[in-house]
């Protein structure tokens, strides 16, 4: 309890906002089939934290949101530590990163694990130049990667099929040769 209060004094996008409608925003309202929240908190000078809240004694791991904007979430708070529950599960990873294409609506993916009947609080750093840079690349090789992966198997396939080919071309030159023989020995 001590540490929750600590958090709220320490981190003015949890107060400073709170009677304006800037200081709130849904990031996932909208999943009652798992019984989930998430939204974000914003102070004064931008500074945010990501909410989620998992209302059911089910983990949910590997659970998508979409953000409004790139960067690293840090986790401030796990309620499911072992600091708060007896019965801590998994913990929640310490740092998480969101991806750095938006979707169709503008929001960037999100994977977060949340513990049963809990809440985890991240705080929001946007990326830097050079990171969007460097994700960039990663994202380009693993494209670059998957598509030869994919052109190899393709390959290999045709491949195949060509020694398939060759393979039955052969029998029935061999069959028409024999074919042939016969004719010739007939006649």
């Amino acid at each position: 309890m001590l540490q929750s209060n600590e958090l709220y004094k320490s981190e003015p996008a949890l107060y400073e906002l709170d009677d304006k409608e800037d200081g709130f925003v849904w990031v996932d309202n909208y999943n009652a089939a798992e019984t989930v929240l998430a939204y974000e908190r914003v102070s004064n000078d931008g500074s945010r934290l990501l909410i989620a809240v998992n209302f059911t004694p089910v983990l949910r791991e590997a659970y998508v949101l979409h953000v409004p904007d790139m960067g690293r979430y840090n986790l401030v708070l796990d309620s499911n530590s072992a600091e708060y529950s007896e019965n801590a599960e998994k913990e929640s990873r310490d740092v998480i990163s969101s991806s750095i294409q938006a979707d169709d609506n503008g929001k960037y993916k999100l994977t977060i694990s949340i513990p049963s009947s809990s809440i985890v609080v991240y705080r929001y750093e946007p990326y830097s130049d050079v990171e969007i840079k460097e994700l960039m690349i990663k994202n380009e090789a693993k494209a670059a990667k998957a598509e030869a992966e994919k052109k190899a198997e393709m390959a290999k396939e045709l491949a195949i099929k060509a020694d398939e080919e060759a393979k039955r071309q052969q029998k029935q030159k061999k069959q028409q040769r024999r074919l042939k023989a016969c004719t010739a020995r007939k006649g």
